[in-house]
């Protein structure tokens, strides 16, 4: 049985102006009605791809804050190619957060703020994983030393961004 009819006839969803990748046919759903217009209401009618759509995207999603503001600075920047230098400080510092079937990405410099927003947002009994280039960083849930320890080796091991 395909899913997307179960999903089409059971949830509310968009399907036009969302593509973020070329060639692709989306749809976003949504869990009720309100999350879909506060959607529409902060994305105002901005096209995919624009770090406005982002922004309204990462939120309906459930990312942190923080998390969201990072991705839509890095579209932001690459968007207007004003900022070359910035943008590959911005782009050396990004990690991932993969938790309760949320996957984002994250400035290292949130790391810890990222994660207790998660947790308190999200009370699930599993790992959360820190992504850093390919390896997968596991800690437990409100194991916060671990955290500390593992923003505290990416702060030590981050390499200044360099402009060719």
């Amino acid at each position: 049985m395909e899913i997307l009819p179960k999903l089409s006839a059971n949830y509310t969803y968009l399907t036009e102006d969302i593509a973020i990748f070329e060639g692709s046919y989306f749809y976003l759903f949504f869990q009720n009605n309100s999350i879909k217009k506060a959607f529409l209401l902060e994305r105002d009618e901005a096209p995919a791809k624009s770090p406005q759509f982002h922004r309204a995207l990462g939120h309906a999603l459930g990312f942190p804050p923080k998390a969201v503001a990072h991705y839509a600075s890095i579209v932001e920047l690459q968007e207007n190619g004003h900022d070359p230098v910035r943008l590959e400080e911005m782009k050396a510092k990004r990690i991932g957060l993969q938790y309760c079937g949320i996957h984002c990405s994250s400035s290292m410099d949130h790391l810890e703020e990222n994660v207790l927003w998660l947790w308190e947002r999200y009370e699930y009994d599993g790992l959360l994983h820190i992504r850093v280039e390919t390896a997968l960083l596991p800690v437990k849930y409100g194991d916060l030393r671990e955290v500390r320890a593992i923003a505290q080796s990416l702060t030590v091991h981050t390499p200044t961004a360099k402009i060719g």
